[in-house]
């Protein structure tokens, strides 16, 4: 008997699975993300050309010290960071997340660098430390979220759906 196939486990099963897991096994914290809070810059990015090398911003990468971030699920409300999901803000949409990657920042790919919007580890690393005022090095633990769409536009009843999870 099958037991356990997509269709009969629930996200958010998963992501507390995951969260077990990596705490059991890593000295790390475990976050799970409801929301992502963003710039100004990356919600244009996300609709429009964001380098000469990179059509659209396709991709996140996450830092926390000592912290393990993940999605709580394939869809996450994005806020301004100014104004912020904690002040009440609507919702600037959703981004849709086709698929995380954990590792060490020496372990990043180029392609990731460039769907964060920027050229190299080292452009990394600064725009780490300028926005959440980390120090990190090449042994940090980070995540990649893989953006495979992004709504501007979501209904308030979708929003609720995906914060009823949580």
């Amino acid at each position: 008997m099958t037991i356990m196939t997509p269709k009969r486990i629930a996200e958010h099963q998963i992501v507390d699975f995951l969260k077990l897991w990596f705490e059991q096994t890593t000295p790390l914290k475990v976050c799970t993300e409801n929301h992502l809070s963003l710039s100004e810059q990356d919600f244009d990015a996300f609709l429009s050309e964001y380098s000469d090398k990179v059509p659209k911003k396709t991709g996140i990468i996450r830092y926390n010290k000592d912290t393990l971030n993940i999605p709580i699920g394939a869809k996450l409300p994005a806020y301004e960071e100014t104004q912020g999901f904690d002040k009440g803000a609507p919702s600037r949409g959703i981004l849709n997340i086709d698929y995380v990657i954990a590792c060490q920042l020496r372990d990043t790919q180029e392609e990731e660098w460039l769907n964060e919007g920027v050229n190299s580890q080292k452009e990394l690393i600064e725009k780490i430390q300028r926005r959440w005022h980390h120090k990190i090095d090449m042994d940090s633990i980070v995540t990649y979220y893989h953006i495979a769409g992004y709504n501007p536009n979501p209904s308030k009843r979708e929003i609720k759906k995906i914060l009823k999870h949580i």
